[in-house]
Order: C-alpha cells, then structure tokens, then sequence
C-alpha cells in the first residue's frame, strides 16, 4: 500500500513506505505552524478499509510523532500493524484519518506585555492572545466612546454651571443648579463606564490568553463515526492509492 496525501493547512506528507521484512509502515509529513503563535499538537491515526464506512482506531502500536504535546517539524510515525490489536486488518483498499488537535504551548503564550498593549489602546492587547480576537476595535471604540461622552458631559455641567452663577433668579437658579448637577453624575457615570470596560479588557487580556485554543479545521468535515469520536477534531484524509508508488502490504 502506499499513501497520496491531501494538501492541508498544517500537515504536508512524504511518500509513505513499508518495510515488508520488519512489517512496518513509514509515515513521514510536516507539521507547520501557520499563525505567529505557537501550538503543541496532538495526533491520533486511524484507519479504514470500506471507503470510511467504518473506523478502527486511534492506532496503538505507533512510534514517533504521535499522541500528544507534538511540536512543528518534519515528523514520522511507524506504525507496526501486525502487533495492532486488531483482527479486521486485512491490508487491502485501506486508507487513514488522522485526528488533529491543538493547544497553546505554555513556553510561548503572551506574558503582560500582552497587557501592556491594552493599557496603551483598549482592545488592542487581543490581538496578541491565543486565539487572538478579531474585534478588538470593538473595545477601543466603546472605551473612548464612553470617555468621550464623559468628556462631553463635563463640559456641558460646567456651561450650566456659569449660567447658574448669573442666573437672576431663585426659580432659575434653582433650575440651572440642578441641571448641571444631573450632568456632572452622568459624565461621573461614563467615566466610571469607561474605565471599567477597559480594567476588564486588560483582565481578559491577562486571563483569557491561558486558555486553549480550539482544534484547527484542517480538512474536510469528519464523518459521523463514533468510532472515530472525530466531531468535534479537525481531520487529515491520507487515501492509500495501491498504483501511486507500487508498494502494497
């Protein structure tokens, strides 16, 4: 058997091939990290011989660059299939799923310069966590909003407060005081908004980076097999073409 890889996001493969005399299968492929983030993967392999109407694995008997915390790189697995536990391999039409994770490396994730970002600009700091988000001017407009409308208010009390000051009568006075005392309370308001909002974006900044990224998409959509347990993974297809390489088991 032999295998013709399918181009993905993160995994290129070499030409698979099997040792007959030791029984034992060579997958060689390349593990890119495609953002400026760093990620620890995990692997798992699985194997068909009916077109993936039916699953057997994560494969057991495998050496090398598999299971988990599977750095960037040029990688191999071996895989010695007449140990896998496994009475259904008969190696014929058969084809493998492997089943990609991924996690931050806690080596690399932001430490408070992340926060740093966020202090000089709201929301700007989520653009250097994992996963970073793609909102973040959300943040930066609805913190100067908030103090812009503050700033606006302030000034507007301070107005109201000098016709206070000439006002020529009581009624009047009365009036104006007031005024300007509701709209010294809401710029207070908006200050107080503002600064919440952004003492919440530096702690989500701070806390959210830790948390792990989900699994990449990397293939097409997994097929609903519970042996697989693939749903919610993402999946690289390797389809066995027995006339690519002219090796076979």
């Amino acid at each position: 058997m032999c295998i013709s890889p399918t181009l993905a996001q993160r995994l290129n493969y070499g030409e698979a091939k099997v040792d007959k005399e030791q029984k034992l299968l060579y997958i060689p492929y390349t593990l890119k990290e495609s953002t400026k983030f760093h990620n620890l993967y995990g692997i798992s392999i699985f194997y068909t011989q009916d077109k993936g109407k039916t699953y057997f694995g994560p494969l057991q008997n495998v050496e090398g660059d598999v299971g988990q915390d599977i750095t960037p790189g040029e990688k191999l697995i071996v895989w010695d299939y007449l140990q896998e536990d496994s009475l259904a391999f008969t190696g014929q039409n058969v084809s493998f799923k492997i089943q990609l994770t991924a996690r931050p490396d806690p080596r690399y994730l932001p430490g408070p310069e992340a926060v740093l970002y966020s202090l000089i600009l709201p929301g700007l700091g989520q653009r250097e966590v994992k996963p970073p988000s793609r909102f973040w001017p959300v943040h930066t407009v609805g913190v100067y909003g908030f103090l812009g409308a503050g700033v606006l208010m302030r000034i507007k009390s301070n107005q109201t407060r000098d016709q206070y000051l000439q006002s020529n009568t009581i009624n009047e006075a009365q009036s104006l005081f007031d005024k300007s005392n509701r709209q010294r309370t809401f710029s207070g308001s908006f200050f107080v908004a503002a600064g919440a909002w952004w003492l919440a974006d530096m702690a989500w900044v701070f806390f959210g980076q830790k948390k792990p990224a989900r699994s990449p998409r990397t293939g097409p959509p997994p097929r609903k097999n519970p042996k697989t347990r693939c749903r919610k993974s993402a999946c690289i297809w390797i389809a066995l073409a027995p006339s690519r390489y002219g090796a076979s088991v």
